[in-house]
């Protein structure tokens, strides 16, 4: 897995350990620290690597890398698993259905609207899967872009008449997986 700082991570124990425990002799599961994504392709034939995922704060910038993306990655516009074989690179999204998989069997007729914390790839991802999902989202952020508010602005007047009241009934309750992490405090989640 490549990202910027991986001291919180357990994905390399967890899947160590389901190697193990399924016999897959010919895996191996490791944690790459890089301050960049800069000549991507070099570095993944330097290590040897057969595949890879990718995390905070990567999961946008790697798409430059990318030779061929699957359906969803292009959707969401991040990508958080990357196959190396064959000297190509391949970008896939599982972040997104995983989510939508999850938050599926919990959901109510009274639940349509949503609000998404954060704007990078894992935020995007829960927000592909609201749309799949016929849900409304606004995305609030530390730093608003372009039809997202800025945390101190959720609730206030900066929200029309009707997104106010859509907030007010939000009730949807989720997350990603990178949620609140010590790395990430905040990002991605749907309240």
């Amino acid at each position: 897995m490549i990202g910027k700082k991986l001291g919180h991570s357990w994905s390399a124990k967890w899947f160590g350990e389901k190697f193990e425990k399924e016999g897959i002799a010919d895996a191996e599961y490791r944690l790459y620290e890089l301050d960049g994504v800069a000549d991507l392709r070099a570095w993944t034939e330097r290590n040897g690597l057969k595949g890879f995922n990718v995390t905070i704060p990567y999961k946008e910038a790697v798409l430059e890398w990318m030779d061929e993306l699957d359906e969803t990655a292009r959707g969401v516009g991040a990508v958080n698993c990357v196959d190396c074989r064959g000297g190509r690179l391949k970008g896939y999204n599982t972040d997104s259905p995983a989510f939508a998989e999850t938050l599926r069997p919990l959901l109510q007729p009274w639940h349509k609207a949503a609000l998404v914390l954060g704007t990078g790839g894992a935020a995007k991802a829960v927000a592909f899967a609201l749309r799949g999902l016929g849900i409304e989202y606004k995305f609030v952020s530390r730093k608003p872009v372009g039809e997202s508010v800025g945390y101190d602005e959720a609730g206030s007047d900066a929200f029309a008449d009707s997104e106010r009241n859509a907030c007010r009934d939000v009730s949807c309750n989720g997350g990603v997986a990178l949620a609140g992490t010590k790395a990430n405090r905040g990002a991605a989640f749907v309240l």
